[in-house]
């Protein structure tokens, strides 16, 4: 009888087959904070893998204080790969209670699956001690408590474990603004807690956690919180192991820099900048960046403009995804400045100057006396190189003076580059020329940096003055990009030329029409640009919005570039970084 019954349960198991439990989660364009409050983990690769909506998906291993990280657009091979080299793990699964960040190309709504169905009788646990390790945790939870009910829940337990809770950080996806709440604050009682989020433009962090809500939690191991006023109180995280020890401050997963953290950043004005960090105001508890600019000269080269140089306590993060960086700020006296924005690791060749040392455009700034937030973007950098080193150009080559001020200093997320030849996928590139006397290779180094991979094309002396290449040929694939949208029909190419003042042409089609054994569709249009450096990188910009022929209905997802346009010339170049501009 026994030996039956384990026949008719081996059979029933087999017959029943394993439904995956799936939740639907609304999301903005954009970056979501998202939580796994189920009892289970949840399958990014199931509920997370449409390349029409998710560009990425990242969780933080707070064991080892380093990314997960997942996109849809690569293979399994190709997600390996690029995660070895940017030192991530490769993300596969969200662990039950913890947050995660996806950030999507359009709004939608993700449905998420966990790896088999819940047992019934369960549901999820609420957070407990033991879930928090010191430092920062992404975390997730469905009890529905509040930041300060849930801070008030696990104290106990905390303590008895010589932890505590510093502060909570939750993601406002819509407003794209970070929600805080700080225990430590909110004990001190009064205006304490919110004069802090006004001096930083925070929203409060005081409704009930949602069921499908990642948030931050930063903990404090060692040491117990002192909460009778800020000159025992660190406002910012901070991490200590005894009373005796000098603490440093953790910042948000984003931000560079906020100028009330232990240690501060190193600042260091030039050339007519004098430069402090000191209280915003009188009786201030939040500290900025203030710069005293007292003379600046006009036509001079950038490194005799007044500038002031930031040296952070950690690297900056670039990636393709997050190639801009925001700066709030203000000036003591209105008006339209030009501010520009440089990045370096101070490592210097023998001729003194740094190789990879990068620039944002210069950004002209309609500053008032109230905080503003100004966005530089930085069309390239370099992967094997660390930035932590930051200087910033205000009256940027234009005579003046004035008093400007700077407080956080953060990430933001940039339109991610197509065709950057790094993940060398020639489904995508399908790299090929036609006309005489041109060749085109994909992947080669560099001529600035033998750790990036560009195109090259050279032209020989005979080539023909339209000789092509179409590097972008996608086909009608519905998951990729439109390159032009109803909003903008202008694109960015990253380029080096060894020659100056070469017209280069790119055309784009709807690659729906194109016809077989032909170079062309019915669905084309194009745009010129001419290039301003000699065997330097420059980003080129090609409107199309005028080109004959455009359509917003059409996707224009195929392109092609030439070089030297019009000219019969020998010419090396290089190019990366197709870009749909913002």
């Amino acid at each position: 009888m026994r030996l039956l019954i384990q026949r008719v349960l081996l059979q029933l198991a087999v017959a029943l087959p394993l439904v995956c439990a799936a939740a639907s989660v609304d999301v903005v364009k954009g970056w979501n904070m998202l939580g796994n409050s189920e009892s289970l983990a949840l399958d990014v690769t199931t509920g997370l893998n449409d390349p029409n909506t998710v560009l990425t998906v990242w969780s933080w291993n707070r064991t080892a204080s380093k990314w997960a990280f997942y996109t849809p657009s690569m293979t399994p091979v190709e997600l390996a790969d690029y995660a070895q080299r940017k030192g991530y793990d490769v993300l596969s699964h969200i662990a039950s209670k913890e947050g995660y960040w996806v950030n999507t190309i359009k709004a939608g709504t993700l449905t998420v699956a966990t790896e088999e169905p819940p047992q019934v009788g369960t549901s999820s646990l609420p957070l407990s001690e033991s879930d928090l390790l010191a430092g920062w945790n992404l975390a997730a939870f469905a009890d529905g408590k509040t930041p300060a009910q849930l801070n008030a829940a696990l104290s106990p337990s905390l303590k008895v474990a010589q932890k505590s809770i510093l502060t909570l950080w939750a993601w406002d996806a819509a407003a794209a603004r970070w929600k805080f709440y700080s225990p430590v604050l909110a004990a001190q009682g009064g205006t304490v807690l919110s004069n802090y989020l006004t001096s930083k433009s925070y929203a409060a962090f005081e409704n009930p956690i949602g069921v499908s809500e990642g948030f931050w939690v930063n903990v404090l191991s060692g040491a117990t919180v002192t909460t009778t006023s800020t000159s025992t109180t660190s406002i910012v995280p901070t991490t200590s192991t005894t009373s005796t020890t000098t603490t440093s401050t953790t910042l948000p997963p984003g931000t560079m820099a906020i100028f009330s953290e232990t240690p501060a950043p190193t600042v260091l004005g030039f050339n007519g900048d004098t430069s402090t960090i000191e209280s915003e105001s009188t009786g201030s508890t939040n500290q900025v960046l203030k710069i005293v600019q007292t003379t600046t000269a006009a036509g001079l080269t950038a490194g005799n403009i007044a500038g002031t140089n930031v040296t952070l306590n950690q690297a900056i993060p670039l990636s393709m995804t997050n190639r801009s960086i925001t700066l709030r700020v203000k000036a003591a006296a209105a008006g339209t400045y030009p501010v520009m924005l440089r990045l370096a690791n101070d490592t210097r060749d023998a001729s003194g100057a740094d190789p990879k040392a990068i620039q944002s455009a210069v950004v002209s700034t309609a500053t008032t006396a109230d905080w503003q937030n100004v966005t530089f973007i930085f069309d390239r950098y370099f992967d094997s190189t660390t930035y932590n080193k930051l200087t910033v150009f205000f009256n940027y080559n234009v005579a003046g003076t004035n008093t400007f001020y700077i407080d956080d200093m953060k990430l933001a997320t940039t339109t991610p580059a197509l065709a950057s030849f790094d993940e060398g996928d020639l489904a995508i590139y399908q790299l090929s020329s036609y006309g005489s006397g041109i060749t085109s290779t994909s992947r080669v180094n560099d001529p600035q940096n033998s750790a990036n991979k560009v195109a090259q094309v050279s032209l020989v002396a005979t080539a023909d003055d339209w000789a092509s290449t179409v590097f972008y040929n996608i086909g009608n694939i519905p998951s990729v990009p439109n390159l032009l949208t109803a909003n903008s029909q202008t694109v960015k190419l990253f380029v080096y030329s060894s020659k100056l003042a070469v017209k280069v042409r790119l055309k784009l089609e709807d690659a729906s029409t194109y016809v077989p054994g032909s170079y062309s569709s019915s669905r084309i249009i194009e745009a010129d640009a001419t290039t301003t450096k000699v065997n330097s990188w420059e980003n080129l910009t090609f409107n199309f919005s005028s080109s004959a022929g455009y359509n917003a209905a059409y996707k224009y997802n195929k392109a092609t570039v030439s070089f030297n346009y019009g000219n019969i010339a020998p010419a090396t170049f290089y190019f990366e970084n197709l870009t749909p501009a913002p």
